[in-house]
């Protein structure tokens, strides 16, 4: 069972597009796509954290250097509701089979 920290510091970086991420203590860094803009959207940040279960806590504050020109608070609020990107798993004794002739 993962420990949730109280808050936790996010950053948003871009390259080609922007993200946000979040270096969890126990279950590494956490990545999420925040839009192709070019321009940094708060809103968009929060939006996408906050269906990752996460949720901004503070305002998010330009950094004059640096990968990751601006900077947040976060908190813990549910499970991710974000889809997962693992496949499903082909059936053990599935068999392909040709047409019938």
């Amino acid at each position: 069972m993962t420990h949730e920290p109280a808050e936790m510091p996010v950053r948003a970086e871009y390259d080609s597009n922007w993200h946000v991420f979040l270096d969890h203590p126990e279950r590494g860094t956490l990545g999420y796509c925040a839009g192709a803009d070019e321009e940094f959207a708060p809103a968009a940040a929060a939006r996408v954290l906050e269906e990752g279960g996460w949720r901004v806590v503070s305002l998010w504050t330009a950094m004059p250097t640096g990968d990751a020109p601006y900077v947040a608070a976060a908190t813990a609020t549910t499970p991710s509701r974000l889809p997962s990107l693992a496949l499903p798993a082909a059936p053990v004794n599935s068999v392909e089979t040709g047409p019938a002739v």
